[in-house]
């Protein structure tokens, strides 16, 4: 998707495929269908259906981009776990997933899913040279700054979310020479949109004035559906894109102020308190005059910085995907945000199944049952996550599954409950079955229990709010519980 900033006019000109009245099903069974592969490395979990070498190739341009925004833009605070990535060779089979209008997506987490696998889906083409074509660049960069942010931030409003993003998906390495927010020309600015549903099939050329762009204040008081209102979403991304880049890259001398906007947001601020911390003194009136300035310019300058250059990574495992992984692999990422595309995914995995037979996997089992959870049949999720740990009774993902499962069952007995938590502690290591150990133990009253795991699960991931938040409260009851009783009917300052 593409805008061009031509002195105060937004352009965008999209082309969307009209796809053959053909089910998905019936062209993933195709003989003639290009198989899917999974290739894993140190960073990444890449299934594709590109040719192997291809896929190789667009794994190790991936790692590259993750050493270089790291080194960038969150040194020393990079997401730990691997990064489901699914890359499609085809653009009308990526639509027949995504969300309406995109061109690729960042999902944090499935709905009800306990355990999060952040996931990118992206399309794409290589080159006959062997590399991504730019436009894919372009969206893996921007997809992939979605995750870094959301591994580091708590809060981010919709333009520091989506201005970042942009922002960080022009960076370019040439030798150890990085640049950052230079338009692909003196005329074109193109922005890949994270996430639109107000665009239809067809041609479309629309435009939209210089008056149009919001204000600083709209950009910085949006919410969510403001900012991704049709009519007005792609204004939005202009704005925050050109916003973001007069904080960083500007002649205003403001990126030591938002550098440490971003630090405070990091360390737990919401964006209202850090923007007065960090911005006091900088009258509202004086940023629209500058910003309304900046916005209407047809060049906008780089950042040039030397960054050491990441070394090439090889794939570490590489394997077919068998067809029943594939409908699963269909079924996960595709958003389960709506009861047709929660219908949808059913179909999926009751494919997956067929294909399957009595071999259902216990990854298989496990999706399943969050499913089964999607529509409230806890028994039926219950019986299949214990079908999974039959096989891998020592996978803590299948455990803590159960015990979340049980834990929203009221009908569930609650030594089931206790047995589950007894089996997952031994087996914790990730934040989420750490934070879940210790929240268990912390509505029990049990604060010395929980306190361990909840101080493990902080450690391991910084970014992970829920599990500071679990580890706040025992720490608070911890406190309340060895300070001495007192007559005062006054009491200390602090969270209770």
């Amino acid at each position: 998707m593409r805008v061009a900033a031509l002195a105060g006019l937004v352009a965008l000109a999209v082309g969307c495929v009209h796809p053959p009245q053909t089910r998905f099903a019936e062209v993933l069974r195709d003989p003639s269908n290009p198989h899917w592969i999974e290739l894993t490395s140190r960073h990444f979990i890449l299934r594709t259906d590109l040719p192997p070498r291809q896929a190789r190739a667009a794994l190790v341009d991936f790692e590259g981009v993750y050493g270089t925004l790291e080194r960038v833009a969150f040194s020393g605070d990079a997401p730990r776990d691997r990064i489901d990535v699914v890359l499609f060779s085809d653009e009308w089979r990526f639509r027949q997933i995504a969300p309406a209008g995109a061109n690729g997506y960042f999902m944090p987490r499935q709905t009800d899913d306990p355990e999060p696998q952040p996931t990118i889906a992206i399309h794409g083409r290589m080159l006959i040279a062997g590399t991504l074509v730019e436009a894919t660049q372009r969206r893996f960069r921007h997809e992939l700054t979605h995750r870094f942010l959301d591994h580091r931030l708590r809060w981010t409003p919709a333009w520091l979310e989506e201005g970042l993003a942009e922002y960080y998906s022009t960076l370019k390495v040439d030798g150890k020479d990085a640049t950052v927010g230079s338009l692909p020309n003196t005329k074109i600015l193109r922005v890949d949109i994270h996430l639109i549903s107000s665009l239809v099939q067809g041609m479309a050329d629309d435009r939209v004035d210089l008056d149009q762009v919001p204000t600083v204040e709209e950009l910085l008081t949006a919410d969510y559906a403001t900012f991704h209102q049709p009519g007005r979403e792609l204004a939005f991304y202009a704005g925050a894109w050109t916003f973001v880049h007069m904080m960083l890259n500007g002649p205003h001398a403001y990126a030591p102020r938002f550098t440490r906007f971003l630090d405070m947001l990091a360390n737990g601020a919401t964006p209202p308190e850090a923007w007065r911390d960090c911005f006091w003194g900088v009258p509202l009136s004086r940023l629209e005059r500058q910003f309304k300035t900046y916005v209407g310019r047809t060049e906008m300058d780089a950042r040039a910085m030397v960054v050491p250059v990441p070394k090439a990574a090889r794939p570490e495992r590489e394997r077919a995907l068998a067809d029943d992984e594939v409908h699963l692999m269909l079924a996960r990422i595709r958003p389960w945000d709506s009861r047709e595309n929660i219908l949808a995914a059913g179909r999926e995995l009751a494919e997956a199944r067929t294909l399957a037979g009595a071999h259902a996997s216990p990854e298989l089992r496990y999706w399943t049952a969050l499913y089964d959870t999607r529509w409230r049949r806890f028994e039926d999720a219950a019986r299949e996550l214990r079908a999974a740990i039959a096989v891998e009774p020592g996978r803590a993902r299948y455990w803590l599954a159960l015990a979340d499962v049980l834990t929203r069952d009221e009908r569930a007995d609650a030594a089931q409950l206790e047995d589950a938590v007894a089996h997952l502690e031994p087996l914790a290591t990730s934040p989420s079955a750490l934070n879940f150990v210790a929240r268990y133990y912390s509505q029990k009253g049990q604060v010395e229990a929980g306190l361990p795991f909840a101080q493990r699960a902080v450690a391991i991931e910084r970014g992970c709010w829920e599990c500071a938040e679990t580890l706040a409260v025992l720490q608070n009851l911890s406190r309340a519980a060895s300070e001495p009783p007192t007559d005062s009917v006054y009491t200390k300052p602090g969270i209770y």
